[in-house]
């Protein structure tokens, strides 16, 4: 049965302020939307490739995750966003930072909007360019004191010259939403997994990309970082939460992020999924000992014999 956004909003008064207590209150599905049924989704742009509950699917499978591959898309006009989408101060009278409605999405499979009315986190509301933090304003000379940068003049420098930042007003809402139900060409999509597994997904951007993944660490804000960086540089980010997101949106304390820009997220969907087809393995089972003389791949036993070093057994997965 059909429901649409207030039916979705049933519990998440308890979500905003409980998330780490509560693990996300459950609630049903929106699947109206603007743009159709996503569960059905073509792949970005109309493609026949791989879609986007594939690409979901298989990376839930390969990386054995407990959670959905979610997508984010950034709207100039409230008039676009798709109705599926929930609101949490218009449609419940509540208030959630960016992580929640990241969790929301990633655990609960809702479509989440976000406009600076919902927001209760000071960077995203910087970061997305939702208010005026520039340089002269009374809010940057309150936030810069709060940057944990010791000396003064470089902390004044940092925020107004490399926190990213999206132009001022250019965006008045963004909408979250998993991909296994998403309705709408997500700007960026974000992975979150372990180290391990995302190393994995390194590995498939430098397949792809002859390069390895240039990313912009910081040890909080992480949700600008991902979203200002990747959609900016149109180019692959790893991020770590920060702690607010640990402590109030379910991130673990073990988790990485893995983001993806709209231009190149086709080609790293039929990547992923035909990973295994072209004979590349990574053995994401864990051994707790120390293997002397371990099998390896054949390539192996190719240059140690190049080098005149010792050959070894070749590993049977290829």
């Amino acid at each position: 049965m059909d429901v649409d956004r207030r039916d979705v909003l049933v519990g998440m008064g308890t979500v905003a302020m409980g998330v780490a207590a509560t693990g996300m209150a459950s609630s049903a599905r929106a699947t109206e939307s603007t743009k159709g049924d996503a569960r059905a989704a073509s792949s970005p742009d109309g493609g026949a490739d791989t879609t986007y509950a594939d690409f979901n699917e298989s990376v839930r499978r390969t990386l054995r995750m407990d959670c959905d591959v979610i997508g984010i898309k950034f709207y100039e006009s409230l008039d676009d966003v798709p109705n599926d989408a929930v609101r949490p101060k218009a449609d419940r009278d509540i208030h959630m930072a960016t992580c929640q409605a990241y969790a929301m999405a990633r655990y609960n499979g809702q479509t989440v909007c976000m406009t600076k009315e919902d927001e209760w986190c000071w960077a995203p509301l910087v970061g997305f360019g939702q208010v005026d933090c520039s340089e002269g304003t009374e809010a940057f000379d309150t936030i810069v004191k709060y940057l944990m940068i010791q000396d003064e003049d470089a902390a004044r420098r940092f925020y107004s010259e490399d926190y990213p930042r999206f132009e001022l007003g250019k965006y008045s809402a963004y909408v979250v939403a998993p991909l296994s139900n998403i309705s709408f060409d997500p700007d960026v999509v974000m992975i979150y997994a372990d180290p391990f597994k995302i190393n994995w997904l390194c590995l498939n951007a430098k397949h792809l990309d002859g390069k390895v993944v240039e990313t912009h660490i910081d040890g909080i804000d992480s949700c600008v970082y991902e979203m200002v960086n990747t959609m900016t540089l149109q180019d692959y980010q790893v991020c770590f939460p920060d702690c607010g997101e640990i402590v109030r949106a379910r991130a673990k304390q073990t988790d990485a992020v893995f983001t993806i820009p709209r231009s190149k997220l086709q080609e790293f969907m039929d990547c992923v999924t035909t990973w295994g087809q072209r004979n590349f393995t990574f053995n994401f089972e864990v051994q707790y000992e120390y293997p002397v003389d371990y099998t390896r791949p054949p390539f192996y036993n190719e240059v140690f014999e190049k080098w005149g070093l010792d050959k070894g057994e070749d590993w049977a997965l290829g």
